[in-house]
């Protein structure tokens, strides 16, 4: 689980901003309301969340997550809730990851076309 600064610094080095003012600009808040999300002291919009997400090139469902995560933290049955949900986003995440990076399938039909005689041949 990420916080809330890590999103902030992560959303100003990706997307080149200058500085803090121009990423309230962005999110349409003022700087002592992102003085306050960077330290803990309260938590973005789920729209402000997904703004930040998207500024710093992160899924928005893990960011999402991540919001939930932070409101639950006095909800223990809650908060396992979402860490059950951030594992198996993660690991749906890496195994799409996983076939659709490092795996291409490519079709040989060979001639004699019986449907048992199609052969998938797999390059890494």
């Amino acid at each position: 689980m990420k916080d809330c600064a890590i999103y902030i610094e992560t959303a100003i080095k990706n997307s080149n901003l200058k500085n803090r003012a121009e990423l309230c600009r962005i999110l349409n808040i003022k700087q002592p309301s992102l003085f306050t999300l960077e330290k803990g002291k309260t938590l973005p919009s789920e729209s402000t969340m997904i703004k930040l997400a998207e500024l710093a090139g992160l899924p928005k469902e893990e960011a999402l997550i991540d919001l939930n995560l932070w409101r639950s933290k006095n909800k223990p049955e809650l908060q396992k809730v979402w860490q059950r949900l951030a594992k198996m986003i993660g690991c749906t995440l890496i195994l799409s990851l996983f076939f659709t990076r490092n795996t291409n399938t490519y079709e040989h039909t060979p001639a004699i076309t019986e449907p048992s005689s199609v052969l998938y041949y797999v390059y890494e």
